[in-house]
């Protein structure tokens, strides 16, 4: 998948001339590539290629132009719709202009100087959107890793793998260049948040590994739904909520579906459920390929194109690996292991990303003489620094 420009536009019509003829025209100027039709502009749309701009016939066979656009609406919002009409009756766009489906309509014939100013006023009006929403996501992407961390700090047990499903999911968003990765990272920041509201008891148990009884096992359980119950009342994280509900429960199969038609939801909760599954057989598996060889043997749980760029991150990660003595750890490296003490207890969890809190975590203990080891294995090139390479 490409990344988006600030110019790629695409224009949907059911004639092959006009089309042509709109490329002519506009080509000089702008990114343009055309679709012939509502069907071949769907699947353009759908394609995982990112367009600042998308105008369309209204009036086109089977599909009108207006239900094509409150598609792209839900899968792009970002992306600015413009409708072309030949109809004297023009009352239908209207409406959906003051829904917010539509950006503008025109009318045919369409003058060059007046589709283009729409063009250009489209433009402008995307880039200050994407930078409002990327200004947002950036903020909120900060305050969720600094809850993570301050949880993955004071209750390192209980946050386990939280660090790396983060980092995954990250990796994982950007490499598929889904629209408005920084829900999905916040999603899966916060996924263990919700084990946070756990009787004091019940949280002794996990971090001590006990028998759990078939009441707290359920308690756990609910975590998703605790963690989204949490984010409710804040409207921004709306659908932030809802993925880490839905990853919580079954979801709908996915075999045969198409991954960048589902609802984002979907998306984000099945981005979870696989880098939570990963890092379950991580942890029974005697190694990481073994690991992603058993996800396999349930391939039609996930989304293809989710598994194999899972697959080809590990495999990368796998290669690179060093161990550096305690004193040497530096904010923004990442665990490739573990970090334990002698006898055993979890101090950090493999995947974290090292930062000025853990290293204090650590200076603290040795102050006070607790048992600390004497070396950390490190990821020389981690999924987790190239999902923070990737977000600035």
């Amino acid at each position: 998948m490409m990344p988006a420009t600030l110019g790629r536009i695409l224009i949907i019509d059911d004639d092959l001339n006009i089309l042509h003829g709109y490329r002519r025209m506009l080509g000089r100027r702008y990114e343009v590539e055309i679709a012939e039709g509502p069907r071949e502009g769907l699947q353009k749309a759908l394609s995982g290629e990112q367009y600042a701009v998308i105008i369309c016939d209204l009036h086109m066979p089977k599909v009108d132009g207006l239900s094509l656009m409150a598609k792209v609406r839900e899968l792009s919002p970002h992306t600015i719709r413009i409708i072309l009409t030949g109809s004297l009756d023009n009352s239908n766009a209207l409406d959906a202009m003051n829904d917010g489906i539509i950006f503008r309509y025109l009318t045919k014939p369409c003058r060059l100087e007046v589709l283009s100013r729409c063009i250009d006023e489209g433009l402008a009006f995307h880039r200050q959107a994407l930078l409002a929403e990327r200004m947002r996501g950036q903020t909120l992407v900060g305050l969720a890793l600094l809850m993570a961390d301050l949880f993955s700090v004071q209750e390192p047990q209980l946050a386990g793998s939280a660090p790396r499903i983060h980092a995954l999911v990250s990796q994982m968003a950007r490499r598929l260049a889904l629209p408005e990765a920084w829900e999905f990272e916040v999603a899966a920041a916060l996924c263990k948040i919700g084990l946070v509201s756990l009787p004091p008891a019940l949280k002794t148990c996990l971090s001590q590994g006990l028998e759990l009884t078939s009441a707290q096992a359920e308690l756990v359980a609910q975590n998703p739904q605790r963690a989204a119950s949490f984010l409710e009342p804040l409207s921004d994280l709306a659908e932030v909520a809802q993925m880490l509900a839905a990853a919580g429960k079954p979801l709908p199969p996915v075999a045969g579906t198409c991954m960048l038609a589902a609802p984002r939801w979907l998306i984000g909760a099945q981005l979870l459920r696989l880098a939570n599954d990963y890092e379950k057989q991580r942890a029974v598996q005697p190694n990481a390929l073994a690991a992603l060889q058993a996800l396999r043997q349930a391939a039609s749980d996930y989304y293809p194109e989710m598994l194999d760029c899972l697959v080809a991150m590990v495999t990368e990660e796998c290669k690179c690996k060093t161990t550096l003595s305690l004193d040497k750890l530096q904010p923004g490296m990442v665990l490739a292991e573990d970090l334990l003490s002698h006898r055993g207890q979890m101090l950090i969890a493999r995947g974290q990303t090292i930062t000025p809190a853990t290293l204090g975590f650590l200076g603290h203990r040795r102050e006070f003489g607790f048992d600390l080891p004497g070396i950390a294995s490190i990821q020389t090139q981690s999924i987790a620094n190239r999902a923070s390479a990737g977000a600035a």
